[in-house]
Formats: structure tokens, sequence, C-alpha cells
């Protein structure tokens, strides 16, 4: 980025690649080793959780470089820290440690550095193992809430609220209840 033209075309290029991040219809989930500073911090924003190891430190450095950080990536980091702060994060472009990252709602698990990666996988599989219907609509609906509930959003998420107890999973899940085992769900 040496000058406007060349800012315009990473600013889209990196715009879509957190696009990509945020729209994956599945749950993303980074996992925060050492240094998460600038670029790599709004990757990690873009995620709908961040789990970090004990040393982890977060950042944007972009009033030491003389940047003003992209609208949809502070908008990001006000709706998950608070404007006050996501103020304090860009006024004093200070790296924040992991655990006040986690004190401040920016990280949900803050873990040894020999246990993070086995933790964020054991939570996956946890999260696999639930009916894939309701893990999507929960996405869907959280991210609607998010972005406003407009009567559309609403009508949609009643419908897709419904929808699920046509499904096959909705059967199975009831099934597994009652039998007391664990429910097979294969997203349908």
């Amino acid at each position: 980025r040496k000058d406007r033209a060349s800012a315009i075309r990473y600013n889209e290029q990196t715009d879509a690649a957190y696009k990509a991040i945020r729209g994956c219809p599945k749950p993303t989930v980074a996992m925060v080793y050492g240094f998460c500073m600038g670029g790599a911090m709004a990757i990690a924003m873009a995620c709908d959780l961040r789990f970090a190891a004990e040393g982890a430190k977060f950042g944007i450095p972009a009033a030491k470089l003389n940047i003003i950080y992209p609208a949809d990536a502070v908008a990001q980091l006000v709706s998950l820290v608070g404007p006050a702060y996501a103020k304090d994060i860009l006024y004093s472009a200070r790296a924040v440690d992991a655990a006040e990252a986690l004190a401040i709602g920016f990280i949900q698990r803050l873990l040894p550095k020999d246990d993070l990666e086995r933790a964020t996988y054991e939570y996956l599989r946890t999260v696999a193992a639930n009916a894939p219907m309701s893990v999507r609509g929960s996405k869907v609906m959280i991210q609607s809430i998010l972005e406003g509930l407009t009567e559309t959003h609403r009508t949609r998420l009643r419908q897709l609220a419904l929808e699920v107890f046509e499904s096959e999973d909705y059967k199975e899940g009831t099934r597994a209840f009652l039998e007391k085992r664990p429910p097979r769900f294969q997203g349908r």
C-alpha cells in the first residue's frame, strides 16, 4: 500500500477475504499463538470465535502507521469489545495481552500453549456432533441480529426456525432423546 491506488486494491482483496470467512456457513474458530496484529487481528475478528494460547498479544497498530482501519473491520471490533475498548485499541495502537483480550470479550478461551490445539479441536468435535441445521441456523440468526433485524430478516428467520421441524434430524434428535442415546445427525 504505497499509494491510493494500491491501497484500494489491497483493501478490496482483504475485504473479500474477511467477507469470505464471515460468510462461511459453518462455524469458524481462530486459533491464536503469539502475535495477532493488524491484518491477522482482522482475520481473527472475521471468525465466529477466537481461542488463544497464553502469551498471545492482539493489536491494531494503524495509528502508528497513519492508517485508518476499514469501516467493516472497525464495526466488527466494536461489536466484539464495545465502543470504549475499540477506541482504546485503535487510539493507543497498543498490544493487548491474552488475559485482557479474554476479559474484554475479544477471545472466548485462553489456554496453555500446549493445550490450545487439542482443546480447539475437542470443541469443534462437540460442535460437529450437534445438528448441522441447528448450528447453521444459529449462525444465520446471530448474523441477522448483528446486521439489524429488518422485517425481511424476521420473516426469513421464522421460516428457517420452522423448517427444522420437517427434517430427518429433528426426528432423529427426538428419538435419540427418548431412547437416551447420542443422536446421529445427517444434516437433512
